[in-house]
């Protein structure tokens, strides 16, 4: 099943580690998240062969993961069009999901091989080693992109939960507090009058 990170949630447990694929012309880069969704890590680079000997290291790696989903880079153009490099992926996605009954999520990667090439340079990462790395540290990119969009939804359906199931109670507390509020600024400004009344008695009777 190919969907979107946004549709993602009702086909995952709780809890359960999530797979994030760079797919390359001639490497694959793997990352994996915590079982708590929280944080990606890199897990290796892939040189690619044969559709078939390609998956089957990722279905190795979702085994040795236990993992729950793919998150897979979608590298559609700047404008949201699909160029070549996109439909490829979309092919690969379609593939694959006819191997596993686990989710495949599709995630926009754009600029984010540029994102991870700067980050790497400024660690000052050797070309040659940047070459050898790029491709799993452009998969944590992707899956920690995923992993906090999730987090937002997640946070979004709690708070929306919280605010049916609290609903009633929630208007009656809102309104009691207001009343209260009211209630005491009224109650100070009917101990600033009296205070004021009784200097003016105090004045009055000085005089």
């Amino acid at each position: 099943m190919i969907v979107a990170v946004s549709e993602l949630p009702p086909y995952l447990p709780a809890r359960g580690a999530l797979i994030g694929v760079d797919v390359g012309t001639k490497r694959i880069g793997v990352a994996t998240s915590d079982p708590d969704r929280l944080l990606a890590s890199a897990v290796e680079t892939i040189a690619r062969r044969t559709f078939a000997v390609d998956a089957a290291r990722l279905l190795a790696i979702l085994t040795e993961r236990k993992a729950v989903g793919f998150i897979l880079g979608f590298p559609i153009n700047m404008d949201g069009s699909e160029g070549p490099r996109a439909q490829s992926t979309r092919a690969f996605a379609r593939n694959f999901s006819n191997l596993t009954g686990l989710a495949i999520a599709l995630w926009d990667e754009r600029l984010s091989t540029a994102a991870v090439e700067r980050e790497l340079i400024g660690m000052d990462v050797s070309r040659a080693r940047r070459a050898e790395v790029i491709d799993e540290h452009a998969a944590i990119f992707i899956l920690q992109g995923a992993l906090d969009r999730l987090s937002k939804l997640r946070g979004d359906a709690e708070w929306q939960r919280f605010l049916t199931e609290a609903g009633p109670s929630l208007f009656v507390w809102r309104n009691l507090t207001s009343i209260v509020d009211v209630s005491l600024r009224g109650a100070k400004k009917a101990e600033q009058a009296a205070t004021s009344f009784s200097r003016m008695c105090e004045k009055a009777g000085r005089h």
